[in-house]
């Protein structure tokens, strides 16, 4: 054997020791690693799976509590305790809702109505009294005109005592009397008449129409005889109304009424006495 066949075996010898002794080092680590994790999972405390208790952990209270007490204890077992699905608890919330709106919706109308309704008041008591006021104009100018009429007569009566008047001249006094009436009579209807136009606004009866205004004028008379009881606090108005080829008609209304049902509660009174009644707004 020669010197290098010796040297080559020698190395291959190392080479391998040197093998082995990585391979034990490895085997070692890699046990002493599963070694360490095995002990450290048995070591450690794991959460108690959860169980069912033997009891209920909440029952229901003798007074459950209500919708203002908090987790609304009634309603929760309520739902728990009945056959009721979602979707029908669902529904049955959905419909008290809807029942609440349509409630505040009705509630929001009266309210507007009612508002509507005081505001035609103080509309009607503001015409009432502007038609207070013009039919106290009317008294003071027919007093005027009635005591310019006294003064005409003291005037004639003192000239007829100191003065022979003459028969024509007595005739003419007399004839711008009658003027005078006539004058007073007139601007007093039409005062009437202008104030009767004020008042005649809102909810009113119709009794009946006429072709004439004197017939129209004489039947006012005939109904406040004949249901006067039934028109106590109402104000007649002769209305022209024109039909185009049928001609003019002049309409008799009672005015005064607060609202269409109290002009129906008007017009069932007189129907229960046999005459006839018809509603109108003017």
């Amino acid at each position: 054997m020669t010197a290098n066949n010796f040297s080559l075996k020698s190395s291959a010898k190392v080479v391998w020791f040197k093998r082995g002794v990585a391979a034990s080092v490895l085997v070692g680590f890699t046990w002493l690693i599963v070694s360490a994790i095995s002990s450290n999972v048995e070591d450690e405390n794991l959460e108690p799976a959860l169980v069912k208790a033997p009891e209920m952990v909440k029952q229901r209270p003798e007074t459950p509590g209500g919708m203002k007490i908090d987790h609304q204890d009634k309603q929760l077992f309520d739902l728990l305790e009945s056959e009721t699905s979602t979707n029908d608890v669902a529904d049955s919330v959905l419909a008290k809702a809807k029942d609440l709106e349509n409630k505040n919706a009705q509630l929001s109308a009266q309210a507007i109505e009612k508002k509507e309704l005081a505001e035609k008041l103080a509309q009607a008591k503001q015409q009432e009294e502007l038609a207070k006021a013009k039919a106290e104009q009317a008294a003071k100018a027919a007093a005027e005109l009635e005591r310019k009429t006294a003064a005409l007569k003291a005037q004639a009566a003192k000239k007829a005592k100191t003065v022979e008047v003459k028969k024509e001249q007595l005739t003419v006094v007399k004839q711008q009397m009658a003027v005078t009436k006539k004058e007073i009579k007139k601007e007093v209807k039409e005062l009437k008449s202008e104030v009767a136009k004020t008042q005649a606004t809102g909810w009113a009866v119709q009794l009946g129409s006429f072709r004439k205004t004197a017939d129209a004028e004489r039947a006012v008379g005939v109904y406040n005889k004949k249901v006067g009881n039934i028109l106590v606090g109402l104000n007649p108005y002769v209305k022209k109304a024109d039909l185009g080829a049928k001609g003019t008609v002049y309409r008799v209304y009672f005015t005064g009424l607060k609202d269409k049902e109290h002009a129906k509660q008007i017009c069932n009174q007189l129907k229960a006495q046999k005459q006839a009644c018809l509603r109108a707004k003017l």
